[in-house]
């Protein structure tokens, strides 16, 4: 029977596999056409552009490992696991998060590392670190997106009254993420939310604070490699000026509900319409794009595939005990 196991455990890690790669290599083949490749190789000519590519992509460690350290610490009042679980978790969770909408399924690979009586808690911990993250790109985005539009429309009223809403509504948000405790409290009544069987967990303020500010310096990682990126593919444009419409392309992504096979073309078409002014070469902001996916996202997902794979991972419940 232990042999049986073992062999499905095996099956089931391989099946995974396959569809993630099957998955990834669906959405990559339409991305690199040869004439994208052709005029990425003649940007990839000047030294300037090989620099920006090669740090943008060196930055793909920092970005993961903030969100590693916010994942551990906000699970460290379930279950203290050691940080280089927590980057195993992460990068299984983008692995597995591929399959679904919206990367919704993300929780089922970071769960997988907690012990089993622990993962339905750290399920809903996933969420309200997400929470952190979005406040984070809709904060810098609403504002990145009111500076933008006051430059361009002078100020113009409908927009002040767009701006305070959405500003009013970011007020909300961050109460709610300050108080997520009292909040939790109260959804862990509801009927179906009660035969998860949640139990108590702590979400102090403080703990809140420090993972908005963990989530800005991820922010600030990312942003940074978009810009990088679209230096290396010929944008005109310094940092300062390029992060205004990157900040807004990040809340767009984020406010619109991604279903996974069309996310790069989404991608890429948000990119083409706020970077245009920056690049006339639609084709070269569409491959900035797609290589900001690549690298955030393809990479990890494959290395998440293999920690999956050569993990002993425990997917048995514990039996309640009397």
């Amino acid at each position: 029977m232990a042999i049986l196991k073992k062999y499905t455990l095996l099956f089931l890690k391989i099946l995974l596999g396959i569809a993630c790669f099957l998955f990834l290599w669906y959405k990559l083949k339409g991305q690199f056409t040869p004439e994208k490749v052709g005029n990425l190789k003649i940007t990839l000519q000047y030294s300037h552009a090989v620099f920006a590519l090669v740090i943008a992509s060196i930055l793909m460690f920092p970005n993961w490992l903030i969100e590693s350290y916010k994942w551990q610490h906000i699970t460290s009042s379930i279950e203290k696991i050691s940080f280089g679980k927590a980057v195993k978790g992460v990068l299984s969770g983008l692995c597995v998060g591929n399959l679904t909408p919206g990367r919704f399924g993300e929780f089922a690979g970071r769960i997988l590392f907690f012990s089993p009586h622990n993962r339905s808690k750290v399920s809903v911990t996933h969420f309200i670190c997400g929470a952190t993250q979005l406040f984070t790109t809709m904060m810098f985005g609403i504002l990145c997106a009111a500076l933008w539009l006051w430059n361009t429309e002078e100020g113009n009223s409908l927009y002040i009254i767009i701006f305070i809403t959405c500003c009013t509504l970011l007020l909300g948000l961050l109460l709610v993420i300050l108080n997520i405790e009292a909040v939790y409290r109260k959804l862990a009544h509801v009927s179906f939310l009660q035969r998860l069987k949640l139990g108590e967990v702590s979400y102090p303020g403080k703990t809140m604070l420090q993972l908005i500010g963990l989530s800005v310096l991820r922010y600030l990682v990312f942003s940074l490699q978009y810009v990088l990126l679209l230096q290396c593919c010929g944008a005109q444009a310094n940092y300062f000026e390029l992060f205004v419409p990157v900040s807004v392309s990040f809340m767009l992504m984020s406010a619109i509900p991604m279903i996974s096979f069309i996310e790069v073309a989404i991608r890429a078409g948000i990119a083409v319409i706020l970077f245009s002014p920056f690049n006339s070469n639609e084709l070269l902001l569409v491959t900035a794009s797609t290589l900001l996916w690549l690298i955030n996202i393809v990479i990890p997902s494959i290395i998440g595939y293999f920690v999956i794979l050569s993990s002993k991972i425990k997917f048995k419940e514990l039996k309640a005990q009397k």
